[in-house]
């Protein structure tokens, strides 16, 4: 599942992207739960949720959604949002 906001004039070189993962999801209506809620941001343009994946893809103009604004969001959902990054398994790294 893929949403875009419709008719907003902007600059490609102004949108910006991120990847969050996401715990909770289950199915494709969480999916679109998710990219619809997350849309009505003003931020941002476009989201992509993937239940297989785990993640939500973000591409948003000016400030990036906060980890605590997307939990606050869909607390009563319990969906939970991470950095990605920080998640990694210490593991998968490539040696220093």
């Amino acid at each position: 599942m893929s949403e875009k906001k419709e008719n907003k004039s902007t600059k490609e070189s102004e949108i910006k992207g991120c990847v969050y993962g996401v715990s909770g999801m289950h199915c494709a209506s969480c999916e679109i739960l998710i990219e619809k809620k997350v849309l009505e941001e003003e931020s941002v343009e476009a989201v992509e949720a993937s239940t297989g994946k785990e993640e939500m893809r973000v591409e948003y103009q000016g400030e990036k959604p906060s980890l605590a604004r997307l939990n606050g969001m869909f607390k009563r959902e319990g969906y939970k949002f991470f950095d990605k990054k920080k998640a990694r398994n210490i593991k998968d790294e490539e040696p220093l």
